[in-house]
């Protein structure tokens, strides 16, 4: 599995949550996860990042926006 996969499938498990970055650095070892996850804001997933705001650190927070479409029964 690619990096670009770990995170992404890391961001879908905890969709709609904010993750902290310390977990791809520290968890996964994945050093160039901004880079990984501008690669998958390019393939179209829509992923927010802000400054964490739960540990004393200057790392960022991202979260994948998941939208779910209700199909119409008529």
């Amino acid at each position: 599995m690619t990096d670009r996969e770990t995170i992404y499938n890391i961001l879908r498990r905890n969709e709609n949550t904010f993750v902290c970055s310390g977990v791809f650095l520290r968890d996964h070892f994945i050093k160039d996860y901004a880079q990984r996850i501008s690669e998958l804001r390019a393939k179209g997933h829509k992923i927010d990042g802000m400054k964490c705001n739960e540990h004393n650190h200057k790392l960022f927070m991202y979260k994948l926006n998941v939208e779910y479409l209700a199909e119409s029964l008529f």
